[in-house]
């Protein structure tokens, strides 16, 4: 992730840990699923990066898909 935000598309949402190999966390300051407006918690993994998914419902569960924005 140099300067720019990478996006990530989820066809199935998953509540708990979910883990993207190759995504530097060092290199990720917030990571935010589309549609809400807090932060989602992360941390470094072994070749890639670690969200904790939350909980999500009504609308936002209703998507065909979701979007996680990693920002640097």
């Amino acid at each position: 992730c140099n300067n720019e935000a990478v996006f990530a598309i989820l066809p199935r949402w998953q509540t708990g840990r979910f883990a993207f190999e190759g995504i530097a966390a060092e290199s990720v300051k917030s990571v935010v699923l589309l549609g809400e407006k807090r932060s989602l918690t992360f941390q470094g993994a072994a070749d890639g990066i670690s969200i904790d998914l939350p909980v999500i419902s009504g609308s936002l569960l209703a998507q065909p898909a979701w979007v996680l924005k990693f920002s640097p």
